[in-house]
């Protein structure tokens, strides 16, 4: 589920210019303000990533303000290590993808919290739906890992304690999108319910029976 790294920001001298205006900004807002930020999402990095944007901060030297990567991507890139405003969070999210190749509007998404991502999920052959569906498999961070990483990075950098809340639902991930609950710590894309509806008593089934699998499977490490 791990795709590589990037390296961000462009320089080091953009990056202590940028965080002395963010911590300028930080200090001058009240203790007890809450604070919520937004996702940001570039695609076609060469690692999972979500950029941070704090939506009251007026700064241009660049849209987000956190850079959110795995411990690994953090570990191994030295631009990271040398920007404050990276946090290495551990990615505590399943995305599990379905798509049909015979129609290319069709998806669906099932994210499974987990306390770890692991490097595979071992399916039983009869749950897996087969052609048309093609399943993608990829990993994410909850809104929960990456509030309680910004949390800790306040407390840490300007000691004191912020709340600190999503502007969105449910989960923030490398691919975005509106996530709603539909089980014990389980959630899925807001269009997967139009598309359920829409099918066959077949294929809902056979989609149910998937995911359901997949659930099971991940029971061990959520």
């Amino acid at each position: 589920m791990h795709a590589g790294m990037t390296t961000f920001p462009p320089t080091p001298r953009s990056t202590r210019e940028f965080v002395d205006e963010v911590v300028d900004e930080l200090v001058a807002l009240p203790p007890d303000a809450e604070l919520a930020w937004e996702p940001v999402h570039l695609f076609g990095l060469g690692a999972p990533w979500v950029g941070v944007r704090v939506p009251r901060f007026r700064s241009g030297a660049r849209a987000w303000v956190w850079d959110v990567v795995t411990p690994e991507d953090h570990e191994r890139t030295r631009t990271l290590q040398r920007d404050p405003l990276a946090l290495a969070v551990a990615q505590d999210t399943v995305i599990v993808d379905l798509h049909r190749d015979d129609d290319a509007s069709f998806s669906l998404r099932l994210q499974v919290p987990v306390r770890r991502v692991p490097s595979r999920i071992d399916l039983p052959v009869a749950s897996l739906p087969g052609a048309p569906w093609r399943v993608e498999v990829s990993s994410g961070w909850t809104s929960a890992a990456i509030g309680s990483a910004i949390a800790a990075w306040f407390e840490q950098r300007l000691g004191v304690r912020r709340d600190v809340c999503a502007a969105g639902r449910g989960v923030a991930t490398v691919t975005g999108g509106d996530q709603f609950q539909v089980g014990d710590g389980l959630f899925a894309a807001g269009p997967s319910f139009d598309v359920l509806l829409g099918m066959t008593p077949g294929d809902a089934a056979r989609v149910t029976t998937f995911f359901g699998a997949v659930t099971d499977a991940l029971t061990p490490v959520r």
